[in-house]
């Protein structure tokens, strides 16, 4: 069964200039799809048959209201497909180890399935960016442009005390504040891929594995009898802030805030798929100080690429391309104090919530004054991500086809 996919979420366009009618006109960007085949012993609820699932334990455990019609004749290491409901808020994409009647209707144990037990084969191109409720360029007090890719962004304004002693305001001889803007923010494309068709033997060696497998015999790795995965994740991400600190410290200090959290909801369904994309973007500090103190600084980067991994031949960094610019501006401290900040954004894109790539982008910057130094102070930039895709289950024991991470910096 194949299905196509139209573009779900909006990228802005490419501008097209002028040009003759000789020209060849530019490549247009390639469009997102999901295309897919499933097995026969793959069962998909819907309508009817998913609203009579009633409950999901925290096992895996379905339990129906009757019997459906698409699970008659259901067998072991079948697998159930269903875009998210109520009963199952990430959807289903199990695999059956036994079944039972149950007082009220059908019972169905099951395990997470990796997608090549339940699609013959699977091509798929997603893309997305941080929603823009955010200008996305801005000046900050340095009247310096910074620009985040996609399009958006979050921007946190922030009036927040990093430090407080007693814990009491109107007392200000014990505090540290820090006011400015924290921003941040990214687009990207996603793809995994992968074809049963070019593997000689099928899907009935990877079974029989799996079986010996959950009984405990690791004599054989399902692993070897899987059609080669291809997944992957480009990116552009960009993040800034534009910070005033001022206060008095004889301690050190950290704060953490959340300047942003996102989960596309509903999530990408195209029944039976369900992709989930969520957007993090948080900012730490931390601080030392042994006198009065009052400071400006800040910091911006981009960075674009991607990741591609391969079950055979690997994980392929390309790239990232950065740009970056730090910078102070008023500078004062009694004797010395230190101060640092990291804010950026994190994308993950899950299939059923439970597998596919990540990136993050994290911009920092660290002021260190000491007023018997010369020059009494130094700001030193950071810049540093960290790109990765998990494909596998917990649940499965010896079940890993991907874990990946590879920072960048």
């Amino acid at each position: 069964m194949l299905r196509p996919l139209l573009p779900v979420l909006s990228l802005a366009l490419l501008a097209l200039g002028p040009g003759c009618a000789c020209e060849e006109p530019p490549p247009q960007p390639e469009e997102d799809h999901v295309d897919y085949e499933l097995f026969e012993t793959t069962h998909v609820l819907e309508g009817a048959d998913l609203s009579a699932l009633a409950l999901m334990d925290e096992d895996g455990t379905l339990r129906f209201t009757g019997t459906p019609a698409a699970l008659e004749g259901l067998a072991e290491l079948d697998v159930i497909l269903a875009e998210p409901t109520a009963a199952a808020p990430y959807g289903l994409m199990r695999f059956v180890t036994s079944t039972e009647a149950g007082a009220d209707g059908l019972i169905v144990h099951t395990l997470p399935a990796p997608a090549p037990m339940a699609f013959k084969s699977l091509n798929v191109r997603l893309h997305g960016e941080t929603p823009a409720d955010a200008t996305p360029t801005h000046v900050n007090r340095f009247e310096q442009a910074l620009t985040v890719p996609g399009g958006g962004g979050a921007t946190y304004t922030l009036h927040e005390p990093l430090y407080d002693v007693d814990g009491d305001p109107s007392s200000t001889d014990d505090q540290v504040y820090a006011d400015g803007t924290l921003h941040g923010g990214l687009s990207y494309v996603f793809t995994i891929k992968f074809d049963w068709n070019a593997v000689e033997s099928g899907i009935d060696g990877f079974k029989d594995c799996l079986s010996e497998v959950l009984s405990g015999n690791f004599s054989c790795d399902p692993e070897d009898f899987l059609p080669e995965v291809k997944t992957g994740l480009s990116f552009e991400a960009g993040a800034d802030a534009a910070l005033a600190l001022q206060g008095v410290a004889f301690l050190g200090y950290d704060a953490t805030f959340h300047v942003y959290h996102h989960e596309i909801l509903p999530p990408i369904i195209y029944p039976p798929l369900a992709f989930f994309p969520s957007v993090t973007v948080e900012a730490t500090f931390h601080g030392e100080g042994t006198s009065q103190f009052s400071f400006e600084m800040s910091g911006a980067a981009t960075a674009s690429g991607g990741v591609s991994v391969s079950t055979t031949s690997g994980i392929d960094l390309d790239g990232p391309d950065f740009d970056f610019e730090f910078s102070s501006g008023n500078v004062d401290a009694v004797l010395a104090a230190e101060t640092s900040f990291e804010v950026g954004p994190e994308l993950k894109v899950l299939l059923y919530n439970v597998m596919g790539p990540s990136a993050g982008l994290k911009v920092g910057a660290r002021l260190e004054v000491d007023r018997d130094q010369d020059p009494c102070y130094r700001l030193v930039g950071t810049v540093n991500g960290e790109v990765g895709v998990f494909v596998g289950f917990d649940e499965l024991p010896g079940f890993t086809l991907i874990d990946e991470t590879l920072p960048f910096n």
